[in-house]
């Protein structure tokens, strides 16, 4: 073999290694958990970082996640950077379920008032959010007089089957604006009964909320109690509630947790646990506490 012939093998041979080196080195191997690093790499592609120079001392120190595998640290690493974004590890169907909240609204009587006592959901079941903003909706077509909604104690979870529940007491038309991580705004409509807009991925685009629309009652005085607790989708009720002139809000400041999040699943084939992983892909344009009255 020539010199030059030698030379350009080594060249060539001297590349490919550190190329693949690179490549396991930037790249985590699917034969290992590779999970922190993809929650750590969704964020810093799409989440909101509230601290951003505790954002790089995290990547530096983990290599990008791949020095954690305990799913607890994990989840204190993503809070540091945005306290609304959690990571949890699903073993069961019972894990699965104690995430869920299936309470539905329901009626409460306070001396001559009627209370319309409207939950937390969480639920991945497209039957139960559709169960629920139908029973909300009958309760306030069906309620004499001026009506009262109780979101004290409300965490939040699903917007859709609260804000479409509630759509008769909610003008048609822009409702408010989500601002995503590059501080783009996108508006989010209510038309027809169902929610359009917001960030790409953020709303329920199916629309599976398909009721038996009732007329608008947006002349009826609407009383919305809330507390500190009242949080997240709750608040963007809110937020849509207070487009209506009728509407007041009474109780204590609001939890300012309106953010717009997305849940995703993330799996490892040498593992039978799963991670669910919640993170903040924006904000609602009012983030400041609501105040009552």
């Amino acid at each position: 073999m020539s010199i030059k012939k030698y030379l350009l093998f080594y060249i060539i041979s001297t590349c490919a290694i550190i190329f693949v080196s690179l490549t396991f080195f930037f790249l985590p191997l699917k034969s290992i958990d590779s999970r922190s690093y993809e929650v750590l790499h969704t964020i810093s592609q799409y989440g909101v970082i509230t601290n951003k120079d505790e954002w790089r001392n995290i990547l530096e120190l983990t290599r990008y996640g791949r020095k954690v595998t305990n799913v607890d640290n994990l989840n204190t690493l993503v809070y540091v950077v945005n306290k609304h974004s959690s990571v949890k590890q699903i073993s069961s169907d019972k894990d699965m379920d104690n995430m869920e909240t299936l309470k539905l609204p329901s009626i409460s009587k306070y001396e001559d008032l009627t209370i319309i006592n409207i939950p937390s959901v969480y639920s991945n079941d497209d039957n139960f959010s559709i169960k629920y903003a139908s029973k909300l909706t009958d309760l306030i077509e069906y309620t004499s007089g001026n009506i009262v909604l109780n979101l004290s104690n409300n965490y939040g979870g699903l917007k859709e089957p609260m804000i479409i529940g509630a759509s008769s007491l909610i003008p048609n038309g822009m409702l408010f604006s989500n601002i995503n991580n590059k501080k783009e705004k996108y508006p989010v409509y209510l038309k027809n009964g169902k929610l359009f807009g917001g960030i790409p991925g953020t709303i329920n685009e199916l629309n599976l909320y398909k009721l038996s629309l009732h007329k608008k009652k947006l002349g009826k005085k609407v009383a919305v109690v809330i507390n500190n607790n009242t949080a997240s989708a709750a608040e963007s009720l809110l937020l849509a509630l207070k487009n209506n002139p009728n509407v007041k809000v009474f109780g204590m400041p609001s939890a300012g947790y309106t953010s717009v999040n997305l849940g995703r699943f993330f799996t490892n084939q040498n593992s039978d646990n799963y991670w669910w992983f919640v993170y903040t892909v924006g904000y609602y344009e009012t983030i400041k506490p609501i105040k009552g009255k």
